[in-house]
């Protein structure tokens, strides 16, 4: 119990300092001038290839190229990130969304046509829980596995190695997606007006988000202290 307690209290005060990181060095690029060259205005390059393009080309290629390094094992907060500079944070954290679940999506049918025994080594320690879990509800099961403490790619093998169906899995995604996906564009829209409400909403937002994720996964009896990355 006490073990248990530390834990979660460590886990805690991690996501404190990361958020404080985060701000940190949000706040020395916002006024020592470096956000500046955030400004896609100021960037005669990006503005070529995206703001030059047709709007919803623009928006395409963001959502393709968005799900190009979600299957590369790169992180959706990243993702994310560059979608609130991008498109400020509401367009920035669907395009986000859209573009992981895409990712995933590839990621998931790949797994799926290749079969159990290529890539049961990799999540072989969560996969017997998950299974449960996804029998039980697989909506809801795909949704906590989201917010475990793992990089996306092993979540998208973990997932289409269950029993999961494409609807839940979808669907799971999309809800599980929100939360990192939002706090990041918030994160990243603060380049663009409003860097002190954005940045301490989204600290505040990540905090109270980890602390609601560690109570769901103990409610529900899943093991999230195996832990390999934070913010996936």
């Amino acid at each position: 119990m006490d073990k248990n307690r530390s834990t979660n209290a460590r886990d805690i005060l991690r996501t404190i300092f990361l958020a404080l990181t985060i701000s940190g060095l949000l706040a020395l690029a916002h006024y020592s001038g470096l956000s500046e060259y955030l400004d896609l205005d100021k960037l005669p390059l990006l503005q070529e290839k995206l703001s030059g393009l047709p709007w919803l080309v623009n928006r395409i290629c963001f959502v393709v190229l968005g799900a190009l390094v979600i299957v590369c094992g790169l992180g959706r907060s990243v993702l994310s990130l560059a979608g609130g500079i991008f498109y400020g944070t509401f367009w920035g954290t669907t395009f986000s969304v859209l573009a992981a679940l895409l990712g995933s999506l590839l990621i998931f049918a790949f797994v799926r046509q290749l079969g159990r025994p290529r890539f049961l080594a990799k999540v072989s320690d969560h996969l017997e829980k998950a299974d449960k879990l996804v029998a039980e509800n697989g909506f809801i099961a795909v949704i906590l596995i989201r917010q475990l403490p793992l990089a996306c790619l092993l979540i998208n093998i973990l997932l289409a190695l269950t029993r999961v169906t494409l609807t839940e899995f979808i669907l799971g995604s999309l809800i599980g997606f929100l939360p990192e996906a939002l706090i990041f564009a918030l994160y990243g829209s603060s380049a663009h007006g409003g860097f002190f409400s954005k940045v301490t909403t989204a600290s505040i937002l990540l905090v109270l988000i980890v602390i609601g994720i560690k109570l769901l996964l103990k409610k529900f009896n899943v093991n999230g202290n195996d832990e390999k990355q934070v913010i996936s």
